[in-house]
């Protein structure tokens, strides 16, 4: 209970005489026992100071039970309060002053476990600890747990103040988003840079086994001949029906050229050209004797000019080439561009196979002669020439190849 009522009065504190009577009567239970000599008279006077607690006031009512109490908590506000008035007349900042050279070595021998006289004086001062400030058990209770809230206070580790989810999440999604377009920024200029890099690489490799091709069939040409009394393959007659009929192996040129794969002297894979998407690296079924259709077709073959094609040694003639665009556009009715490139490799250039075996790579469609391999010689003096389909070379040295 707080007394809030009491003014404040100057501390008031005891002599040593009677604290030391007043400490022998509580030892003694307040029943005037056994005292230290010379307070007996100090004791007395004590105890009938105290016994005045018990006196009832002239005029008033027995006090109950709970009038005691809260005279009792009256009694005991005004003690603490004069204790607390004391301990503030002390400055905690002084420094605590050193113990005298010879207290300093009572105190060792206390803790050396010597016996007095020498430790006498430090284990008296140092009992002292153990001695209790004359505490209720409830007051000492509360003392131990304000000291130890206070120890627990001061040991908590220091906590960062919370920061809120809205937030977090907000400067981590833009921090992400900042990585994220970094990292396509970067990626946009690689593939902008190396892009035109690796298709160039592609198209490379695949004029590398377009002209592998070439030079495989070359080798299979010269096996044919070799085996067949120097003729080179044919089947069709070319008569009235035009020579770009693909799948009419009787009317077509293509089925001559199908004739080479047809009977083993190479594989048709080596006849589909890897820049021609519509190539066929298989036969359609086993009874074929030509392509299905003008766009499987991946090369163009000589077209003879007799009825018994020869392969002559030291003869130096076009037999194959990359796919003719002057035969694509004139099936379809289209004007003709003699000097336009193959569409196997989009415009680069097209391998052409000589009869000696050797594969050039021509930037253009004509031959270091001046003869345009698209076209006849009866046409290429024409100013807007034009195809039926029923053309031949004008003679074995003209170059003329197709469907």
């Amino acid at each position: 209970m707080e007394d809030t009522q009491i003014p404040s009065r100057p501390a008031q504190t005891l002599s040593p005489d009677d604290l030391r009577a007043m400490d022998a009567l509580a030892a003694s239970g307040f029943r005037g026992g056994v005292v230290p000599e010379g307070l007996g008279d100090r004791s007395r006077r004590l105890l009938s100071l105290l016994a005045l607690l018990d006196t009832e006031l002239p005029g008033a009512d027995s006090p109950s039970a709970s009038d005691r109490r809260v005279l009792v908590d009256v009694t005991m506000a005004r003690v603490r309060r004069s204790r607390e008035d004391v301990a503030a007349t002390i400055d905690a900042s002084e420094k605590p002053s050193p113990l005298a050279p010879m207290s300093a070595d009572e105190v060792d021998a206390h803790f050396a476990g010597e016996s007095a006289p020498r430790s006498s004086r430090a284990s008296g001062v140092l009992s002292m600890l153990g001695t209790g400030a004359g505490l209720s058990p409830a007051e000492s209770q509360s003392l131990i747990d304000r000291t130890m809230g206070l120890i627990e206070a001061a040991s908590r580790p220091i906590q960062m103040p919370p920061v809120s989810l809205e937030e977090t999440d907000t400067r981590g999604w833009s921090f992400r988003l900042r990585d994220v377009l970094s990292i396509a920024a970067v990626l946009l200029i690689g593939i902008s840079v190396m892009w035109p890099m690796l298709v160039a690489s592609r198209e490379q490799a695949r004029m590398i086994r377009c002209a592998d091709n070439s030079g495989r069939a070359g080798v299979g040409f010269t096996s044919f001949a070799s085996d067949h009394d120097g003729r080179l393959p044919q089947t069709a007659g070319l008569g009235s029906v035009p020579w770009w009929n693909v799948g009419e192996e009787t009317a077509s040129n293509s089925s001559n050229l199908y004739r080479l794969a047809d009977l083993g002297y190479v594989q048709f894979a080596d006849l589909a050209c890897p820049g021609n998407p519509d190539a066929c690296t298989c036969p359609s079924h086993e009874a074929a004797r030509d392509w299905k259709s003008l766009e499987q077709v991946s090369y163009s073959y000589q077209i003879p000019a007799s009825i018994r094609p020869l392969l002559q040694p030291g003869d130096m003639v076009v037999l194959m080439a990359d796919r003719s665009p002057v035969i694509l556009r004139a099936v379809r009715g289209e004007a003709i561009d003699p000097n336009a490139l193959s569409p196997n490799h989009g415009g680069r250039g097209q391998h052409v196979l000589m009869s000696d075996g050797s594969v050039r790579l021509l930037l253009t469609p004509r031959l270091g002669s001046g003869d345009n391999i698209w076209l006849p010689g009866s046409v290429e003096g024409e100013t807007v020439p034009t195809l039926s389909g029923r053309e031949r070379p004008s003679d074995a040295t003209d170059a003329f190849v197709g469907p």
